[in-house]
């Protein structure tokens, strides 16, 4: 693995987790990594590598106090790794897989309780499964998508819509962009003025994949790789021993080896300095 790597779109789709003729691969999760503790009504915010992304980022500095937007789409975390997010629909993503090698800022209000998470999800799940308002990107681009929405909600919406059901924010949600939400998290205070409104749990670079042996479980797992952070041991996360790399000789009694290696170098492809 290269240092200054980026990952392009089209990432080919990982192993499923299970058992497959006595080897067991595990799935993308790497909260255990980031010593994070993801939960229910955590927000993400992220920047992606496409012309799009870029593009939106471009527009919404002119929409920012400060003049500067680093983050282009943003979503919520259902629990653990999976997100709600509105990508063509609102659906959910596995978060570490998903936005492997992305810059990603993870936030939580410090006030919220199971109560408002239950409150702020029943209030909003009837948005699960539409279809995302394209229509409404010209609006945001000459900031007036605050007056013409039509009760239609794109990322950055939804997520501020989220946040004021659960009581953390105003209710002028529609016109919101993801850089907004960056910089609450960032730089809003709590409403005594006394501290911080959220908590940072994680602003760096997510790692991205690549599968590891455990002879003490006969397990193979996805193991992180940091974006100039290169760890030259890997632990696995059960037993805290080193992995060994995958080679073409597993294969011969394990046969799923093949389809590990033909992903990883697939996921290498999409991989440039």
């Amino acid at each position: 693995m290269k240092k200054g790597f980026k990952v392009m779109s089209g990432m080919p789709q990982p192993i499923e987790p299970g058992l497959y003729d006595g080897l067991k691969v595990f799935s993308f999760d790497s909260s255990h990594f980031l010593n994070i503790d993801l939960k229910l009504l955590d927000i993400f915010c992220v920047a992606g590598d496409s012309i799009l992304s870029k593009g939106i980022r471009f527009v919404t500095k002119n929409q920012n106090p400060d003049r500067e937007s680093e983050f282009n789409h943003t979503g919520i975390l259902s629990g653990g790794s999976c997100t709600l997010e509105c990508l063509w629909t609102l659906t959910s993503k596995n978060l570490f897989y998903h936005y492997q090698g992305k810059r990603i800022l993870i936030g939580r209000w410090n006030k919220i309780n199971d109560n408002l998470r239950l409150k702020a999800m029943l209030a909003t799940n009837k948005h699960i499964g539409q279809i995302y308002p394209a229509y409404r990107i010209p609006l945001h681009l000459i900031n007036i998508a605050h007056i013409f929405h039509w009760k239609k909600l794109v990322c950055s919406e939804y997520v501020a819509k989220v946040l004021f059901k659960a009581g953390a924010r105003h209710h002028n949600f529609y016109g919101t962009n993801p850089d907004h939400l960056a910089d609450e998290i960032r730089c809003a205070l709590n409403e005594e003025r006394t501290g911080p409104k959220y908590t940072i749990l994680y602003d760096d670079y997510l790692p991205v994949f690549y599968y590891r042996y455990c002879p003490l479980c006969n397990s193979v797992h996805p193991t992180p790789y940091f974006k100039n952070k290169l760890m030259s041991v890997h632990e696995c996360p059960i037993h805290k021993q080193p992995l060994m790399e995958i080679t073409p000789s597993f294969q011969y009694k394990y046969p799923i080896i093949k389809k590990i290696i033909n992903y990883e170098i697939d996921l290498t492809n999409y991989i440039t300095k």
